[in-house]
């Protein structure tokens, strides 16, 4: 046998050795995708529009379009392996070129966050080697072809549509709604968008049996009416997300087969005049619950085997039930919201012995109970975790204990229009993570605590029509610097600051209707300083005289009425909506706005 040739034996050592080697160090860029993958490639990118420059490393004088953007290659065969093409809300454009057909070996496929306006390919059913296939806020219409059921292998398919979006101008702090006193603070349930996608069934999903995660929220559903009976047979299904999906009919389930669910959101659908079904609460893995807007009737069962619970949101419902004691059992609850329902009874003490609730919200429901009983007796770890507790709109008696002070992360607290009586605890002054405070409409006295100037985080006061007195000071505001919003009306209130005074504040609105401003009864000089001062301003019986100064028609919601105001009326334009000037000496001719008193 002749000797071999040492240049072939270290050519030979070279090709096998070096790229195992150069693959586990992760230092090698020699793999290179295949001439018919790249020009695929490149005919995709040729038949749309990429105005955000997307693709631009996508060039056709670059020999490996392993290196492109959003492309991975398979590290031993250099076949294209996942496409992840996640625009920026409208980037890629167009029509989606057949040609990404012979990229044979997908195994993922994001193309969410675009616009391509057209309906789903039907060829995307022949990538059936497909692991991961996300096509949400694409721009997709028109029914989801059943073919998506070929792909045997997917374990997360997310076509959602459209997301449900808060009007432009509406706050939606920790999404709390009508936080009265402030006229304009009112949010809606739910926004409606229509559903540019639809299916005509849902047989296709049984096929998918190593599905873990299914989002297809915004997709027309109405047709699914045996939705339930289908993913009852995806045995591997972890997250379920049906939310705003036309849905009206939820069947009950005889047995459970999807016991691996943690998560389930079928919210705002249309479950009209039904009760909440039972097997949902049978679900021993659930971690997340979302039935929020649905119109469901009736208790919330009184038994659950959802042990693990660490967010629940059964809010908007016309759930009259009591708190069933299992809830406030669920030792890792996080996120517990039951608002506007019609929920009896008192509010369950137990919830205060919760260790990791960081969000309360049981307001425009019906509970009663003494503030003391609720909330005298809370644990260690329940103080030090809470951020919010909205408990407004009920019929909550007794007086603010100083326990309330004892919050460490608190940042939102409203118990607006309950039943409380008694003074405003100075100890609520300790509470420094607090950015909303709501204590109005109810039957507090006495002055308000100087405390309160201490709280620099502070954004939103609402003590509104209460029965509060006194004097306040510039040492109620001496920190308040990101204070937007004070709203005060109808008090016993009395303001008495000095003439240079320039508050730390820039406020968007301002209530202080039957207040006493001062001696001589003029507006306040320091009114002038509130630049932002545009949206709500309430000045009603507040004595004041004078000419309106200019700026103040700029208000979006003025309230002047019952004062001695003199001089005309401007012809009052553009964004001001609410104008109330009753009871003045005010001439000229009413302005031309949405509605003026």
């Amino acid at each position: 046998m002749g000797r071999s040739n040492p240049s072939i034996a270290a050519l030979s050592f070279f090709l096998v050795f070096f790229p195992i080697t150069c693959f586990k160090l992760g230092k090698c860029n020699s793999i290179f995708c295949p001439q018919i993958e790249k020009q695929s490639l490149l005919s995709f990118k040729h038949s749309l529009q990429d105005p955000y420059h997307q693709l631009s490393s996508w060039d056709d004088g670059d020999v490996n379009c392993c290196k492109w953007n959003g492309v991975v290659c398979n590290n031993s065969t250099g076949h294209v392996h996942q496409l992840h093409l996640r625009g920026f809300g409208l980037s890629l454009r167009g029509q989606i070129n057949s040609s990404l057909l012979n990229l044979k070996h997908l195994t993922h496929l994001d193309l969410s966050l675009n616009n391509f306006k057209q309906t789903i390919p039907s060829f995307f059913g022949s990538f059936t080697k497909l692991e991961l296939f996300n096509l949400s806020f694409a721009g997709f219409h028109g029914v989801i072809p059943h073919n998506i059921g070929n792909l045997s292998y997917l374990r997360t398919l997310d076509v959602a549509g459209f997301p449900n979006i808060v009007p432009a101008g509406h706050n939606n702090y920790y999404h709390s709604r009508n936080l009265a006193g402030y006229p304009d603070m009112e949010f809606a349930a739910h926004v409606s968008f229509p559903n540019l996608l639809q299916v005509d069934n849902l047989e296709w999903l049984s096929r998918l049996s190593e599905l873990e995660n299914l989002n297809m929220n915004f997709v027309n559903l109405s047709r699914a009416t045996d939705w339930v009976q289908v993913i009852n047979t995806l045995p591997s299904l972890q997250q379920l997300r049906f939310q705003n999906c036309s849905l009206g009919y939820i069947s009950p389930l005889s047995y459970i087969n999807i016991t691996s669910l943690t998560l389930l959101d079928i919210s705002s659908n249309n479950f009209h005049s039904t009760e909440v079904p039972k097997w949902i609460f049978g679900l021993q893995n659930l971690q997340f619950l979302d039935l929020r807007n649905n119109t469901f009737i009736g208790p919330i069962p009184a038994n659950s085997n959802a042990t693990k619970l660490k967010y629940i949101d059964l809010s908007f419902n016309f759930l009259n039930s009591t708190v069933p004691s299992w809830l406030h059992s669920c030792i890792d609850l996080e996120f517990i919201v039951l608002d506007f329902n019609f929920l009896t009874g008192a509010v369950p003490a137990g919830f205060t012995n919760l260790c990791k609730t960081r969000r309360l919200s049981l307001s425009n429901n019906n509970f009663q109970g003494n503030m003391s009983n609720l909330f005298g007796n809370m644990s260690e770890c329940f103080l030090e975790a809470l951020e919010v507790l909205d408990l407004q709109f009920n019929k909550i008696s007794g007086q603010l204990i100083d326990q309330l002070g004892e919050f460490k992360s608190l940042e939102y607290l409203n118990l607006n229009k309950n039943l409380l009586t008694g003074p405003i605890p100075a100890s609520m002054g300790k509470l420094s993570s607090l950015k909303v405070l709501a204590l109005g409409g109810n039957k507090l006295t006495q002055n308000l605590p100087h405390s309160l100037g201490q709280l620099c985080n502070l954004k939103w006061i609402f003590i509104f029509d209460n029965k509060l007195e006194g004097v306040v000071t510039e040492t109620h505001f001496a920190n308040l610097t990101k204070l937007d919003v004070f709203s005060a009306s109808d008090n016993r209130l009395s303001l008495n600051v000095s003439q240079s005074w320039i508050p730390p504040f820039q406020l968007i609105a301002l209530g202080l209707g039957s207040w006493s401003l001062g001696a001589g009864s003029k507006i306040p000089s320091w009114l002038e300083t509130q630049k932002n001062l545009t949206d709500y301003l309430d000045l009603a019986d507040t004595g004041i005289s004078g000419i309106v100064p200019s700026w103040f028609w700029n208000t979006r919601i003025l309230n002047l009425s019952h004062n001695q105001l003199h001089g005309e009326i401007p012809d009052v334009r553009g964004a001001v909506q609410f104008i109330y000037l009753s009871s003045n000496k005010l001439e000229g001719t009413l302005p031309r706005v949405g509605d003026a008193l």
